[in-house]
């Protein structure tokens, strides 16, 4: 009889009041029904298995106990032979999903970090086999916190649901090489459901496995990173959010498991760490783009935890960041200046200093977001612009957003700084990113950055007049307009898919003095817009008596190349942060 060593990564789940006693090292325990069906799954009659069971090993009601456990859990995972990634008992047509899978390991197969796809088109027709895939990568296993951890350290890994399994290594190179063939977001937005988008099913998959290969590499990353990575899991005690990854971070400076502290507690410590270093007395090391990625983490407008503004909650995030802690995002609007920031006596308090120079005067609603896709919509268009994701109608159509961001830019009489102002609008729209990768059709190469936008946005706006005149979706008469739509579909698409990665869960906005800019969902009229010294981007921030509150990132057009700084009129000022 052989013994072998096994850790259990599982999902906590199941109706935990029916419990079922059990007997374990001549003791009776009572244990969850999950956990019971759990272990009847792999107990062996022929040899013995010691199974690390987090439910059972750990006493749970003991917040010492819990705090000293989660510093070994890493040492734990590591020397175990193997990690079971138990996903649960079949379900949803699971044992289709891992055919599925076995018959596409053949198909997709990645080559020195690319992929090679043999018709894969032709099985997208088959929607029951990725219902069933969708299904099984929406388990909640793929988005607790801990298994960051459990799968980085692990030796080996094995994903199991039911009787199937596959190996994490085989699980991994099939769904990134589904992503790099262009299969995945075709694929999904066939699935049926939408529970969960294909970006964000995708996303969260791709962190589990950047930690992974992270910490191989390494055995230890920066906790701004692991943070950064980890914004699609979720963990019912928000504490774990930190203490989930300490085990794979390092110089995190006497952050320590430690239950009977309060999160309000654990994440501001955490938040003045990232900002200012372990001693919090030298912010000065810290670079600009830095220090606003991490402030531009503190954005969000469905906050579970009773923070300071400045102090990030690290969820997932509602749109690609302008600025990021790890590159400086392309844009300087501070110019060369260097960032002044400090602590203040208050706990809850920061000071930086900067430029406030406007405010907002007018606002539309909040940009859909990409997962709130139409099916209807998506099955007229899929054919003639090739990616369902492009289209990203709700409730209230982005093509209504845009019309509504339109009627606000006639506002702006005379754009400032010498701009033409639909050139103004237009380039705001795509953050002033450029929609020019080469397609059939676009203008030659030796055009000028002006006529090239103009090319892409002027095709962009006659496709929209077409299929949704007054921002109304007119899908009746896409067929009888194709001949009309194909001329302009891929000036339509180059701008269409940038803008969308821009303009998603943003509000367009006019300022009294005449600027155009996207900003952060929780903005309102009357907020000011703010240049802080050392800082990529400006920012939406609100008054309160004499502080401010952080309210996000935005980008404002002729803003963000040092215009402000560079103007002398406007004072230095010192802003206080609550």
């Amino acid at each position: 009889m052989t013994s072998r060593n096994i850790m259990r990564s599982h999902t906590v789940g199941g109706d935990a009041s029916q419990k079922i006693w059990v007997t374990c090292n001549e003791q009776r325990l009572e244990v969850t029904k999950d956990l019971f069906t759990t272990i009847l799954r792999f107990r062996q009659k022929d040899k013995t298995i010691r199974i690390w069971i987090d439910q059972l090993c750990i006493d749970q009601e003991n917040l010492e106990e819990r705090g000293n456990q989660v510093q070994l859990m890493r040492d734990i995972y590591s020397r175990a032979q193997t990690t079971i990634v138990w996903l649960g008992d079949a379900a949803d047509q699971s044992a289709l999903a891992f055919k599925h899978m076995e018959q596409l390991k053949n198909r997709v197969q990645p080559i020195f970090g690319k992929a090679v796809s043999n018709d894969i088109d032709a099985d997208l027709v088959d929607v029951a086999k990725w219902k069933a895939l969708a299904a099984l990568l929406r388990r909640p296993w793929f988005g607790r916190m801990w298994i960051l951890q459990e799968l980085a350290v692990a030796s080996s890994a094995t994903i199991i649901c039911g009787q199937q399994q596959i190996l994490w290594e085989d699980f991994w190179d099939l769904i990134s090489g589904l992503k790099t063939i262009g299969a995945w977001h075709k694929a999904f937005a066939t699935s049926g459901s939408d529970e969960l988008s294909p970006s964000f099913l995708y996303d969260r998959l791709s962190s589990i496995a950047n930690i992974k290969e992270m910490v191989a590499k390494t055995r230890f990353i920066p906790l701004a990173e692991a943070l950064k990575q980890s914004k699609w899991s979720l963990a019912t005690d928000s504490r774990d959010k930190i203490y989930a990854l300490l085990g794979i971070c390092f110089g995190t400076h006497g952050i320590v498991p430690n239950y009977t502290r309060s999160a309000t507690e654990l994440y501001r410590e955490v938040a003045k760490y990232l900002l200012f270093g372990h001693n919090n007395l030298n912010p000065s090391t810290n670079s600009g783009h830095h220090i606003m990625g991490i402030l531009s983490e503190a954005e969000s407008s469905d906050r579970r935890l009773s923070l300071p503004s400045w102090v990030p909650e690290w969820k997932a995030p509602l749109y690609d960041r302008f600025c990021s802690f790890t590159s400086d995002a392309g844009y300087k609007a501070a110019g060369d200046s260097i960032v002044n920031f400090s602590l203040c006596d208050n706990p809850d308090q920061i000071r930086l200093s900067g430029k406030v120079f406007d405010t907002i005067d007018l606002m539309s609603s909040i940009a859909p977001y990409i997962q709130d896709v139409n099916p209807k919509v998506v099955k007229h268009l899929r054919s003639s612009l090739n990616r369902a994701e492009s289209i990203a109608f709700s409730k209230l159509s982005l093509s209504h957003w845009i019309h509504e961001s339109s009627f606000i830019a006639t506002r702006c009489q005379r754009y400032p700084e010498g701009y033409l102002r639909e050139n103004a609008y237009s380039r705001t729209l795509v953050g002033n990113k450029r929609p020019f990768a080469p397609h059939r059709g676009c203008l030659a190469h030796g055009s000028t950055e002006e006529e090239r936008m103009r090319h892409y946005y002027g095709h962009f706006r006659q496709f929209l007049d077409i299929i949704c005149p007054g921002g109304v979706i007119n899908t009746a008469e896409f067929s009888r307009l194709s001949h009309l739509l194909f001329p302009l579909e891929h000036g339509f698409h180059s701008f269409w898919e940038t803008m969308v990665k821009v303009a998603e869960g943003r509000r367009f906005f006019a300022t009294l003095g005449g600027y155009m800019g996207l900003g952060p969902p929780g903005m309102r009229p009357g907020d000011l817009l703010c240049v802080f010294l050392g800082g990529p981007v400006p920012w939406v921030i609100r008054k309160e008596g004499n502080e401010h509150v952080l309210i996000g990132e935005c980008y404002t057009h002729g803003c963000m190349n040092g215009e402000v700084i560079n103007t002398e009129h406007i004072p230095v000022q010192d802003v206080v942060l609550k």
